[in-house]
């Protein structure tokens, strides 16, 4: 009899502070000198995490923004068991936390969540279940202002 089982974690924190600070600069002796190129758009980050054995997808999205200051925690673990039948199961778990200041911009967060029936195939294997075409929980929350 084959049995066994496969385990998957990802892990991830992002800590960071940015500020719009638009700046010229003149390059060389030539035309850039005497015409310099300026940098001035606005702060944009996006942050996706996907897992394919219980078809979950986060999005997170700060555009426009003066300045950002945030916190991000990541995790994403997926457990998979195999039988001789085969029967194949997996279960999976995923979590973002996130703690922001977000300053003059917008900021879009998002959830996919496939249906549990399909966790023990994950997502990419039937198209037709994946949390894209018929999720069982859809969100989509925009925020705009400071």
């Amino acid at each position: 009899m084959v049995e066994w089982e496969a385990y998957s974690c990802i892990s991830a924190r992002e800590d960071n502070s940015m500020v719009y600070s638009p700046m010229t600069m003149a390059y060389g002796n030539g035309y850039y000198a005497k015409n310099p190129i300026r940098y001035d758009s606005l702060l944009k980050e996006k942050t996706v995490i996907k897992n394919y054995r219980p078809a979950t997808m986060m999005h997170h999205q700060v555009e426009y923004a003066k300045a950002v200051d945030k916190e991000i925690d990541i995790l994403v673990k997926d457990k998979q068991y195999v039988y001789e039948d085969p029967i194949y199961q997996g279960v999976g778990y995923t979590t973002m936390k996130i703690n922001e200041d977000v300053t003059d911009g917008m900021v879009d967060l998002g959830v996919l969540q496939g249906d549990p029936d399909n966790m023990g195939t994950p997502g990419y294997d039937v198209p037709a279940s994946t949390a894209w075409r018929n999720p069982m929980i859809e969100i989509d929350e925009h925020y705009v202002g400071t």
